[in-house]
């Protein structure tokens, strides 16, 4: 497929069709994420605004900003991705045809404001991410597109399992499967059948969920490659901990690390710290100070990327390994944005304040 899109970009660049060689490029940056080679997606995305910027399409301009949101997200830079974001977002009161994006396969708008929606809720901007990830789904079901609308539940159900509202989980996802037994959608139904039976796990304690999880794991990757791969092993590993299976908790961790050093997929490196930190002290799978290590790491590393979310998540998942009143306080106004009260107050799976 590879070859192909770069031959439609020699061929376009032949014939001066600027436009034609906008997709083909577009279509090698498909590529290039579906197998996490996120560097030569960044360098695509410059490549593409270029173009964008010289044929003048409020669409296209937008797609090529969301491109390199996406591209700073899984990269752990919040805060580029968040700017990218909002600026392809501020852009789609310029695009008149509101369906023309259906060319790409889904529309880009939605997309992007999802990925915007989990971004924001990562750096806890909550009633933000709130309001994004509602117009993300209420446009694509305006739009009424069916794989839209699949692929923007998706995000959406990333949204809610990340923010640990199962309850909407599970309605998106029984609303996706739906969708995509009637269209055949297989990789967005794995994706579904894998959420739901995360929610289903969380809800009943039913450790047979997990074999679900697991087959369905391995469909996404058959449908969509690497891409957010770390993230859904992820999922995975946090629901061993939840049925005390510690040992493969850990190990998965410790695959899901490797995977990052290999694809720069950082976003969700403080959340698998944190799981490998909780199931080495729980099983008894390594020195406290070894799990103290990868706890602070954790913590740190959140901080660093502004994953304010994943950093008072991390404060709540353990007793701080002995860590000072000092630090910990320190960590816990890191975590803190905006409004504190709307951050600890309405998600008690962040530590609150003392």
């Amino acid at each position: 497929m590879t070859r192909t899109y770069e031959r439609a970009v020699e061929l376009a660049r032949k014939v001066g069709d600027d436009r034609e060689e906008w997709t083909a490029l577009y279509g090698l940056w498909r590529c290039q994420i579906s197998q996490a080679e996120y560097g030569k997606g960044v360098r695509m995305g410059t490549v593409l605004g270029t173009l964008s910027e010289a044929i003048g399409d409020p669409m296209l301009r937008l797609t090529t900003s969301g491109i390199k949101g996406m591209s700073r997200l899984v990269d752990g830079k919040l805060d580029k991705a968040d700017r990218y974001i909002d600026r392809a977002v501020a852009l789609y009161d310029q695009v008149e045809d509101k369906k023309v994006g259906l060319r790409f396969g889904q529309d880009p708008f939605v997309t992007i404001q999802g990925l915007g929606a989990v971004t924001k809720l990562l750096r806890a901007k909550i009633p933000e991410s709130v309001e994004a990830i509602k117009r993300s789904v209420k446009v694509a079901r305006e739009i009424g597109h069916p794989y839209t609308i699949g692929e923007t539940l998706k995000l959406a159900s990333m949204y809610e399992q990340i923010s640990r509202n199962m309850e909407q989980l599970r309605m998106y996802c029984l609303e996706a499967i739906d969708i995509s037994e009637q269209y055949g959608f297989e990789g967005v139904l794995a994706t579904h059948r894998m959420f739901l039976a995360f929610a289903d796990l969380v809800r009943d304690g039913d450790a047979r969920q997990i074999e679900v999880m697991k087959d369905n794991l391995m469909l996404y990757e058959q449908k969509y490659g690497l891409l957010f791969l770390p993230y859904f092993q992820g999922v995975y590993a946090e629901a061993l901990l939840m049925i005390e299976r510690y040992e493969e908790a850990f190990e998965t961790a410790n695959m899901i690390l490797h995977d990052i050093d290999q694809s720069g997929e950082n976003w969700v490196r403080p959340v698998t710290l944190c799981i490998k930190s909780e199931a080495a002290i729980k099983g008894n799978l390594a020195t406290p100070d070894e799990s103290r290590r990868w706890y602070l790491e954790s913590l740190d590393t959140a901080a660093e990327q502004d994953s304010r979310l994943m950093l008072g998540r991390s404060l709540k998942s353990h007793a701080y390994f002995e860590l000072d009143a000092e630090a910990v306080e320190g960590y816990r106004r890191l975590a803190e944005y905006g409004d504190p009260s709307t951050l600890f107050a309405n998600h008690d799976y962040i530590a609150r304040r003392h």
